[in-house]
């Protein structure tokens, strides 16, 4: 006798699947995909500083994405963005302390011969990070962009792309 659960979860199995493969070549299509030098970094200090770096750059995009109306202003969602930039950025001195050698590294030489320079930039991102106002919308969206002209002027000096 067959059983007519089973019966009816195998009639669309091979759909589902079909589907979920389109999906997945229809991301890939659109460029969704990891960056895959990320997979590749020998030096595990060096990794974190990179999961870091694209971590911060994930909290921003929640940012970001509300302002530009592509997701609602949600306030506890703005508050874990906030919370989570500030240990990011806090975190940078600690990342960047040591030169490596892996090739993969996106950290210009330059941060370690102006470590000075690098350290003030860093407080700079860390300030703009306790600077961002979430109680609202307009005031995300007039205290975000000195952060992001922190982020980019450091990216500006000190990161190869």
């Amino acid at each position: 006798m067959i059983d007519p659960i089973k019966r009816r979860t195998d009639r669309f199995g091979w759909q589902i699947r079909v589907v979920l493969y389109m999906g997945l070549a229809l991301l890939m299509a659109c460029g969704v995909e990891p960056d895959t030098t990320d997979l590749f970094i020998d030096d595990e200090r060096v990794q974190t500083r990179v999961t870091d770096m694209i971590e911060a750059q994930t909290v921003l995009d929640i940012l970001t994405d509300m302002l530009a109306g592509k997701t609602a202003y949600d306030k506890p969602n703005a508050r874990y963005a906030q919370k989570e930039l500030k240990r990011l950025m806090a975190d940078i001195p600690r990342r960047f302390r040591r030169e490596r050698g892996d090739p993969l590294d996106r950290a210009e030489e330059r941060i370690w011969h102006q470590w000075d320079d690098f350290l003030r930039q860093a407080r700079i991102a860390e300030d703009r990070a306790r600077d961002i106002e979430i109680g609202s919308r307009a005031q995300l969206r007039t205290s975000l962009g000195p952060m992001l002209i922190a982020c980019q002027s450091c990216h500006d000096r000190y990161r190869t792309y």
